[in-house]
């Protein structure tokens, strides 16, 4: 007698390979209707059995299969959020944050992100002393203002200069931070790698979650857990002592070093410099932003109560709103002067500061 065919919850009637590979159509719908589906293959439990490969099961989910795909056992499988794994050691054009970087004379470390002089708006790559400076201390002379900076690092066979070194603070016992910034001669963008979106900055606070984008373990998560903290770090010539840092659980390797740490609402808390196999240290960034004289432009897009809020703004520092309040004034009385409208827009175009694009 010939069993009916039918779909899920059926009685068997072919092997469990050639039932799934007939079911695929039904199943690719199903997907569309349920993204958190993500596909389906073979596994085995107490036999072979259908596996279910699902971003996270929910109850929804499983009812969908309480019988199984006709009959056949299933067995779910939750595989997270599945993206294309991207080889940050690689030349990456334009620059961006996540990937190799580094002084000629170091191996390699991480571009934390792109950021802009607090004066001028000139777009700088962020990242520590001892990845763009060489490990410049007061003492000894390791690096100069215009050195090369290569991208990917050296460690990672890169060869091309991509920005001179540009301000960095010197290492030494009692400073708060490991950072220095490059001036690029190659195109730049403010995105950092797997981190779709950046709001600003905040100030450290323990319990915090935080993600970090780096060179060699990518995107990992971890939590604040000592805040301003004192401790001595192994620069390999010296140990140094930092002041007014911050410890997460373990999120990095070596080679990480230049990431930043940014909260799940999506600011940016700490600057990655040091860490061992059971805790990684940042830089509070605060302090990195103040002795540097940086800022950071938002980019991306945030979700607030499932509507996308675009988070495209410009920011403008006091100054700049000074120079353009100055330029507007004499907008204004030149075109009271009578002059063609034209020269008027050029000459506004002369006196208010450019702004970097996103």
């Amino acid at each position: 007698m010939t069993q009916k065919q039918g779909w899920i919850g059926d009685p068997v009637v072919k092997d469990i390979r050639t039932t799934k590979a007939e079911s695929e159509t039904r199943l690719s719908k199903l997907r569309q209707k349920y993204p958190e589906l993500l596909g389906y293959g073979i596994t085995r439990g107490s036999g072979e059995h259908i596996s279910v490969l699902v971003e996270k099961t929910t109850p929804e989910i499983e009812s969908l299969f309480r019988k199984g795909i006709r009959g056949q056992p299933v067995k779910f499988i939750e595989v997270g959020h599945v993206v294309a794994l991207t080889d940050r050691t690689a030349e990456f054009r334009p620059l961006i944050g996540g990937i190799s970087v580094g002084h000629e004379k170091i191996t390699a470390g991480t571009i934390g992100s792109i950021v802009y002089d607090q004066d001028t708006n000139e777009p700088l790559i962020l990242s520590n002393c001892h990845v763009l400076a060489n490990s410049d201390t007061p003492d000894k002379e390791r690096a100069l203002s215009g050195d090369p900076i290569l991208q990917p690092g050296v460690y990672d066979s890169g060869t091309e200069i991509v920005a001179t070194l540009y301000d960095w603070i010197p290492i030494h016992n009692e400073v708060t931070v490991d950072a220095a910034v490059a001036l690029p001669i190659t195109d730049v963008s403010n995105y950092i790698l797997d981190i779709p979106c950046v709001t600003g900055i905040t100030s450290p606070k323990i319990g915090t979650k935080i993600k970090k984008s780096g060179r060699t373990t990518g995107l990992t998560e971890g939590e604040i857990i000592s805040v301003e903290s004192t401790l001595d770090v192994d620069y390999g010539f010296e140990n140094i002592r930092l002041t007014d840092q911050f410890v997460a659980t373990y999120m990095s390797d070596p080679g990480d070093s230049g990431s930043l740490g940014i909260t799940d609402d999506n600011k940016v808390v700490g600057l990655l410099f040091a860490g061992s196999s059971k805790a990684t240290i940042y830089n509070d960034i605060t302090n990195v932003c103040k002795l540097l004289n940086i800022k950071f432009i938002p980019y991306g897009k945030e979700s607030t109560n499932g509507d996308e809020t675009t988070t495209d703004e410009i920011v403008f520092t006091e100054q700049d709103m000074i120079t353009i309040g100055i330029g507007l004034i004499g907008l204004y009385l030149t075109w009271r002067s009578g002059t063609n409208l034209n020269k008027v827009l050029k000459e506004l175009e002369t006196r208010i500061p450019p702004v970097p694009s996103i």
